[in-house]
């Protein structure tokens, strides 16, 4: 394993779930309540059985879902599209073409932000449903389909509409 690939045992499969159960939780009339309150509580104590490489996968993904509940806008102090290299997008593609998922993963969220949102979304679907999660893989095809119907889909984030 690199330093991108984790060890996804029941923690890290735990944690994931978690992430899912929150992202379901922030629907508009659910951000507040027991189960909310539970499902944090309980993603802290797993947190803490985590080691690094788990860590930083996980916070990756606590990223991405909250990309899909905002449709696709870029976190506050996000990278900006003129941040991403050439290098990082050879490097995406390389990863992708060698079949290492997490490595994708983790470069498809350094150049996402000059990507389009349906080839990004898409692609984390495709990525989840390899790594055996299928319910994550739904959140991201749902996304991707919604996009794919879209009339900005083609459009980098900043273009004329």
């Amino acid at each position: 394993m690199d330093s991108y690939t984790p060890d996804m045992n029941s923690q890290y499969r735990r944690y994931a779930a978690l992430l899912l159960r929150q992202h379901r939780l922030l629907v508009p009339g659910h951000e507040e309540g027991s189960e909310m309150d539970e499902t944090e509580n309980e993603l802290g104590q797993v947190w803490d059985t985590l080691d690094p490489c788990q860590r930083q996968s996980l916070s990756g993904l606590g990223s991405d879902l909250p990309w899909v509940e905002t449709h696709c806008q870029p976190p506050p102090r996000g990278r900006s599209a003129d941040a991403v290299t050439e290098q990082e997008y050879r490097t995406l593609d390389r990863a992708w073409r060698e079949g290492d998922w997490h490595r994708t993963l983790h470069y498809l969220r350094l150049c996402a932000p000059g990507m389009d949102d349906f080839d990004v979304a898409y692609l984390r679907a495709r990525l989840w449903h390899m790594l055996g999660f299928a319910d994550l893989a739904r959140v991201f095809d749902d996304l991707a389909l919604e996009l794919y119907h879209s009339p900005m889909r083609g459009k980098r984030r900043g273009s004329p509409g």
